[in-house]
């Protein structure tokens, strides 16, 4: 899939979505990272986590024409709760403001919806994260932190405050709503 976006600071380019492959695991890393850095809005990753995403179908890039990955995102599957993560949504700077990030979570949630038609699709906020507004355009809801898997309290910093959004998507459903 294609979409022409105009980055800012830049000429109109075509942006083209897909699955990530092992080949893209080092940059990816490295794009998650310095977001980490600069932002604190998501979590550091290491290499072998994103290798697992990818291995397991749940990993996807933005690219440009030249092949540069301009953003990511991901999930991760919560063993044995029926729960899927959404992680590691991030589109670099000088592209952000285009849409990537929303074709990026549809892209995502097709493929969970695919592989997991009856999981529950979570989202953890930090203070620093955005994107709590395209959460509510797909339908999640804010939970209480006590109705969810005690291992989404072991992920990040410890003392900070998170938000923690769900979704139990029907195929048909999610579809709609991020095709809208």
């Amino acid at each position: 899939m294609a979409a022409l976006l105009k980055p800012q600071n830049a000429n109109v380019v075509k942006v083209h979505l897909s699955a990530s492959t092992e080949k893209d695991a080092a940059k990816i890393t490295g794009i998650i990272n310095e977001e980490s850095k600069r932002s604190g809005a998501v979590l550091h990753v290491f290499e072998d986590e994103v290798k697992g995403w990818i291995k397991e179908g749940l990993s996807f890039v933005a690219k440009t024409d030249s092949g540069e990955i301009v953003g990511h995102h991901a999930a991760s599957v919560w063993s044995g709760s029926g729960w899927v993560e959404l992680r590691a949504a991030v589109v670099i700077p000088e592209y952000r403001g285009n849409g990537i990030n929303k074709h990026l979570k549809e892209a995502i949630m097709d493929a969970i919806t695919e592989k997991y038609p009856n999981a529950t699709i979570v989202s953890v906020k930090n203070k620093s994260s955005n994107g709590r507004q395209v959460l509510g355009e797909l339908g999640f809801k804010q939970i209480d932190p006590s109705e969810a898997p005690n291992e989404l309290f072991g992920i990040g910093p410890v003392g900070e405050a998170y938000d923690i959004y769900v979704y139990t998507p029907s195929k048909d459903i999610v579809k709609q709503l991020v095709r809208a």
